[in-house]
């Protein structure tokens, strides 16, 4: 019995799990952007079908514009510029005044109808304290304008001056309306028939005049059915939290109705209005990824969960035992211990300890590698 008690902790020990990659060394660099190997087991397939604009936004020339750029594209409003006025990662970000226009708007492209796909980004708005106004900041879209229409997904903001509740915001679903499926009617839907998803709490809204991050992991659903599913997460003042778990959606994946509509575009649409009379919005870590959530992120915990700053990477090659990646360490410093993990559909791996400004190659140990034929039991 002693030596099946002793199997069994073994096992427990020392086993993989099944659920999870792991990673087990790093070689290169824990600088900023450098190229950083990571190796292990059970990163499973990635075609790389991304747009990061990381290693973009910190390459490009301070001054000049953003555009033009493949897949991208803005209405006649006020550019965006390389500037190092304000940044996250490294020491540049894509800015926009909107002192004298009210819109700055990016707009990507996706060349298809959205099957699955992952979207993170940074971005910080300045305005007076005491200001009141809109800022419509992000839309996910079957075309690419940022007007309201169906079917879509917005991220709307209200500044409430200097109430205690500044900001409202808006992560509704829009989608032609079921008793007239042809008309151009944008109407807000979601699977428990609310017409809308608003959060008041300073806890939940990002501020003027501070950094925040953005995830969303949306799946498009199947003709007329709840199927489909978004994910919403926000990251400011050292939390991460998660404002729309996998709610199911109506999705339209396909043209389903006569106006033949398919979701497609995503629209940094940088709206600001209704009362909201100047802004400066900066933006930066852009992430886009088609087809899966598989990603490598760099955690200041050894415990994904406990993490309350997560910064995501650029990877540039995938395989299933080893992923390259331009490292983004953010806002880490030298010396510091952070944690790589690998994250897919919400399951991440345990965290790969790195020191940031570290040289050469670390590796664990691979404890599913023992051997228990070979220990002898006494």
């Amino acid at each position: 019995m002693k030596k099946i008690l002793i199997l069994i902790v073994m096992l427990l020990l020392y086993c993989t799990p099944c659920l999870a990659s792991t990673i087990s060394g790093v070689s290169g660099d824990i600088e900023n952007l450098s190229e950083l190997i990571i190796s292990g087991d059970g990163f499973g397939t990635n075609d790389l079908s991304t747009e990061s604009l990381i290693s973009v936004i910190e390459n490009g020339t301070t001054g000049t514009d953003f555009l033009p750029r493949a897949r991208w594209s803005k209405e006649d409003k006020e550019d965006f510029i390389y500037s190092t006025s304000q940044s996250f990662s490294g020491d540049k970000s894509l800015y926009a005044d909107l002192s004298i226009q009210n819109t700055a708007p990016l707009e990507y492209d996706c060349g298809n109808g959205i099957g699955t796909i992952y979207i993170s980004w940074r971005a910080r708005i300045d305005i007076e304290d005491s200001d009141t106004g809109q800022w419509k900041m992000f839309r996910i879209s079957h075309q690419a304008v940022g007007t309201d229409t169906s079917p879509e997904q917005p991220w709307f903001h209200w500044f409430r001056g200097n109430d205690p509740f500044q900001q409202v915001q808006h992560i509704n679903r829009c989608y032609q309306n079921s008793d007239s499926p042809d008309s151009d009617y944008s109407y807000s839907y979601w699977d428990n028939g609310a017409t809308r998803q608003v959060y008041d709490e300073n806890t939940e809204c990002p501020q003027d005049e501070e950094w925040f991050r953005y995830e969303v992991e949306l799946t498009t659903s199947g003709t007329n059915t709840f199927n489909g599913s978004t994910t919403v997460r926000i990251h400011r003042n050292n939390t991460i939290q998660t404002l729309v778990d996998e709610r199911a959606v109506m999705n339209y994946s396909t043209a389903t109705t006569a106006l033949g509509r398919t979701m497609q575009y995503l629209i940094w649409q940088n709206y600001r209005g209704n009362g909201l009379d100047d802004a400066e919005i900066w933006l930066d870590d852009i992430f886009i990824q088609h087809d899966t959530t598989s990603r490598f992120e760099l955690g200041n915990n050894s415990s994904y969960a406990s993490c309350t700053q997560r910064f995501i990477q650029e990877p540039t090659a995938w395989a299933d035992d080893e992923v390259t990646i331009n490292l983004n360490t953010g806002t880490a410093s030298d010396s510091e211990t952070w944690y790589l993990f690998h994250v897919v559909d919400g399951v991440a791996s345990s965290g790969y300890a790195v020191t940031v400004g570290a040289s050469g190659s670390t590796t664990s140990t691979k404890l599913s590698n023992i051997k228990l034929s070979n220990i002898t039991f006494n």
